[in-house]
């Protein structure tokens, strides 16, 4: 059994393959959070000389993708500079962020996220124009790396090639090689050997009968014995035009335990699957995939979640965050707007403690560290985890503050308008409408200098306090 074994596609490497040539990588930004579902995924390289502007009802990234509320009409602008792109905020009334923290200007790189409103960007290099490909629905994600798989699997699926899979624990190696069967249109069946436990009988009474027009799937051949190693050499050589032979295995073979005549056979054809810390832009699409499993239906995620888990280093890969993704799943409510980042989900990504065993009492409002706490009567609020802020010495802000929030309670998304705010704010004043819209906006300024920049929200009829964030009145 002969053959060359460099014909290995690395799925971590930015190449175009259909077209065989390569490609120069270019700058791209992906959108990767908000409100429209069905736009994650989406992708735009950055063009040298041309800025890319970013804002509400902007169509930088297509149709809808960019319909969020908490953006200005020019929000920011990302245009490459000498050293990589560069992002500058617009003056948009809700600011930008870059892996969290306001900025007015940064630099960006590889990795880094963008934070506009509830629209999140990730900032990535590959082809600027990728290979159109088909998709296939058991492969999720958009970006490089997936493109460089699903290539793969739409060049050898159908074929009798033996193939190894390589790839880090938990990266899918067993749900690639399922779906590559599935793909071939074999009409035998899938059978799969555990390689590191395969030393019974029962297992070389498997591999003395094999299913003609199958698969056999080796999982782990690279922690199989020395005398199973033996038994699948004659089983690979007269596997062709047979069952097909799929390996998978975490170790390179090339200078792995493996023998070496063994090495040459599953080497006709590698494929190469990355960590999922090399391909963040799929992974908004990876949980939606993992939520319609566990909730039974798409959710979106709230910018902090979405933040947190594309900044994790997800050492268990798609097994960690199929795990991450269930619990939401068992912590979503019902009427949740969005999901969060919860206490379990926090300690999963080491970025708290875990929580308690048995249930806690309920937790006084004062107690919350999750939430934003306003007074009724708009007297003082306090931000997650932060001091008090108080404003009984500023009646005109506490009362102003005092409308929005009896106004997100009655109705919530509803903007107060200018004329309310103005009633609110000065009782026993009558104002011309343009002085007053001033009065209301410097207000609104002054509340937002004082910390609720993210809460407080324009719109073009009025004012609202985001209805997306937990907000509760003690």
């Amino acid at each position: 059994m002969s053959g060359p074994p460099d014909r290995t596609l690395d799925a971590s490497a930015a190449r175009s393959q259909a077209s065989g040539v390569e490609a120069p990588p270019a700058w791209i930004v992906t959108l990767v959070g908000g409100p429209d579902l069905d736009a994650l995924g989406r992708r735009r390289a950055l063009e040298p000389g041309a800025a890319l502007v970013l804002g509400r009802g902007g169509d930088a990234l297509g149709p809808g993708a960019l319909e969020d509320p908490r953006l200005s009409r020019a929000h920011a602008s990302v245009e490459l500079g000498a050293a990589g792109p560069l992002l500058r905020d617009l003056g948009s009334h809700n600011g930008t962020l870059v892996n969290g923290a306001r900025v007015e200007s940064a630099s960006l790189g590889v990795g880094d996220v963008i934070t506009l409103g509830r629209t999140l960007l990730l900032v990535g290099r590959g082809p600027g124009r990728p290979p159109e490909l088909p998709a296939i629905e058991a492969l999720v994600g958009c970006g490089n790396a997936h493109l460089a798989v699903l290539d793969a699997v739409h060049k050898v699926a159908a074929r009798s090639t033996t193939l190894a899979l390589i790839g880090p624990p938990g990266a899918g190696k067993s749900h690639l090689a399922r779906v590559l069967h599935d793909q071939s249109g074999r009409s035998g069946p899938a059978r799969t050997i555990h390689c590191a436990s395969a030393s019974d009988e029962r297992v070389y009474e498997l591999l003395a009968a094999p299913a003609a027009a199958g698969t056999l799937i080796l999982e782990g051949v690279d922690e199989a014995s020395a005398a199973l190693q033996a038994r699948l050499l004659p089983i690979i050589d007269a596997a062709e035009g047979g069952e097909r032979i799929i390996a998978t295995t975490h170790r390179p073979l090339e200078g792995s335990a493996l023998r070496p005549d063994l090495v040459q056979r599953l080497s006709r054809w590698i494929i190469h699957l990355p960590p999922l810390a090399a391909r963040l832009e799929d992974l908004p699409l990876l949980a939606q995939h993992f939520l319609r499993r566990y909730l039974g239906e798409p959710r979106i995620l709230h910018p902090r979640l979405t933040l947190a888990l594309l900044r994790h280093r997800w050492p268990g890969n798609m097994r960690e965050l199929e795990a991450a993704i269930e619990c939401l799943a068992i912590d979503a409510e019902e009427g949740d707007a969005a999901l969060r980042l919860t206490p379990r989900v926090r300690a999963m990504l080491g970025a708290g403690p875990p929580p308690a065993v048995a249930a806690p009492a309920p937790l006084a409002d004062d107690d919350d560290d999750d939430a934003v706490l306003i007074d009724r009567e708009g007297r003082w609020f306090r931000l997650p985890q932060r001091e008090r802020v108080e404003l009984a010495h500023r009646r005109t802000l506490a009362r102003i503050l005092a409308a929005l929030v009896a106004q997100r309670a009655a109705a919530p998304g509803v903007p107060s308008s200018v004329a309310e705010l103005l009633a609110a704010g000065w009782p026993d004043e009558r104002v011309l409408e343009r002085a007053g819209a001033n009065r209301v906006h410097v207000a609104l300024t002054a509340l937002r200098k004082l910390g609720l920049r993210e809460l407080l929200l324009r719109r073009d009829d009025g004012y609202v306090v985001d209805p997306d964030v937990d907000v509760r009145t003690a």
